[in-house]
């Protein structure tokens, strides 16, 4: 298949797999030019060509790793995106493809989640702030602070 892919080494499929999960990252950020068939993906022909990408996926890993140690839950995130891509995206040259879309559907979820959890922070932070009533409005009602009474009784005394 495409660029001599048959005959490559783990080396050079990995380092062609750094571009191929940013572009997976960038494609969950903005599917704007999605594709069945990445025949023409350029082989990685050495580190320098993919160092930025090799950097910024070396970075979210040792991000996780280090949430991971410190018992950070968003971590978990991190560790379900690359275990899940991991048997199709590290060193191992799988037969015939460098890249396939189909790979990100599971890992997908970790992004999705983390967008939400960020959105959540920084919307659910104005929310709270009494000097943002425009969030308010935006974000709806938003759920009561405490139980009403008859809860609040019920919860207490059972």
């Amino acid at each position: 298949t495409g660029n001599g892919f048959g005959r490559t080494t783990p080396w050079f499929y990995a380092l062609t797999q750094a571009g191929v999960i940013v572009h997976y990252l960038r494609l969950s950020l903005w599917p704007n030019v999605l594709t069945i068939d990445y025949d023409d993906w350029p082989m990685a022909q050495s580190l320098q060509s993919v160092l930025p990408q090799v950097l910024f996926i070396v970075a979210l890993l040792a991000l996780t790793a280090w949430g991971l140690l410190r018992r950070k839950p968003a971590a978990l995130l991190g560790a379900w995106f690359f275990a899940i891509l991991a048997p199709t995206s590290s060193f191992i040259p799988l037969g015939s493809e460098l890249a396939a879309e189909r790979r990100m559907y599971l890992p997908l979820i970790a992004v999705i989640v983390g967008i939400l959890l960020i959105a959540h922070t920084i919307f659910g932070r104005a929310y709270a702030a009494p000097g943002w009533p425009a969030a308010r409005s935006a974000c709806g009602p938003g759920p009561p602070t405490e139980p009403s009474r008859p809860v609040s009784r019920a919860l207490r005394y059972g």
